[in-house]
């Protein structure tokens, strides 16, 4: 630095002096951040488009600028603090608040239609649910458990953890019994008399059975004589008889039978009874 000083009467004199001049920044920036943010979920996390945030600097024509947001939102508020740094390593911060909702309901199939007949259990399924940004939403139906005859309507429910829900009905159709052919007669034996000689022999038999049911109309007794011998041997089953009491007699008989019972109504005939020999 030069120094010059002169007098009134023109006289002057000069220094030169040598100063050390420090310039500093301890300035921080200035950092306004974006708007707060409001979205709908997309997902279990959802992306979000945060904006640009308002930077300046009295020294440096550029700060560093920063944030600590995720890739990616959950539900609900986060705090995004953004971060200014000039050249110097001045800093200022300021915050954002990104809110992610999810006003949008689950998705839920209720399971297929039944049908059963009235004292059948009822099993309902299993329905098919899904939502956007909840991986289990709680799922319920109205079923009482006890179904009468005819048609009964449940609904079933999703519900995700924001409160939305969504339903979607089925249909229980309990129908009356249908009647079948009886039950089948059982224990059947043969008692037989023997009368007479050689080719003059005849037999005399007496067929008792239980019955098993209390809805047929009759019983048929089926017959089947045996001819020929070893491989040839053959036996033709034929309806001989109804009755409506579980006994039958037959009387001379020459040669080798079979006998065997069945039930039957309107539905038709039961399975046969076992087999008797004689």
């Amino acid at each position: 630095v030069s120094l010059t000083v002169t007098d009134s009467d023109g006289d002057s004199d000069s220094n030169t002096q040598s100063v050390t001049v420090t310039v500093s920044d301890d300035r921080p920036p200035s950092i306004t951040a974006p708007a707060d943010v409001g979205a709908e979920a997309t997902g279990v996390t959802t992306p979000v488009s945060l904006g640009t945030p308002t930077v300046s600097d009295d020294i440096d024509p550029s700060p560093s600028v920063g944030n600590d947001a995720p890739a990616s939102f959950p539900l609900g508020v986060t705090v995004v603090t953004w971060m200014a740094t000039d050249a110097t390593g001045n800093s200022a911060n300021d915050t954002q608040t990104v809110t992610v909702s999810d006003t949008t309901a689950p998705s839920i199939t209720a399971p297929a239609n039944v049908t059963v007949e009235q004292g059948d259990p009822v099993n309902l399924g299993t329905p098919s649910v899904s939502d956007l940004a909840d991986p289990a939403p709680s799922v319920s139906n109205d079923a009482s458990g006890s179904y009468p005859l005819g048609t009964t309507t449940v609904i079933w429910t999703a519900t995700d953890a924001s409160g939305n829900s969504a339903s979607d009905a089925q249909a229980v159709t309990v129908t009356e019994p249908v009647a079948g052919p009886p039950a089948a007669p059982s224990n059947l034996v043969a008692s037989v008399t023997e009368t007479g000689k050689g080719k003059n022999k005849v037999k005399e038999v007496t067929l008792n059975w239980n019955d098993n049911t209390n809805d047929e109309t009759h019983f048929v007794v089926e017959r089947c004589e045996e001819t020929g011998k070893g491989r040839d041997k053959d036996c033709t089953w034929t309806n001989l008889t109804t009755t409506t009491s579980p006994t039958f007699k037959e009387d001379g008989l020459q040669g080798t039978f079979k006998y065997r019972v069945r039930a039957e109504n309107a539905e038709g005939k039961s399975a046969p009874s076992n087999e008797v020999k004689i």
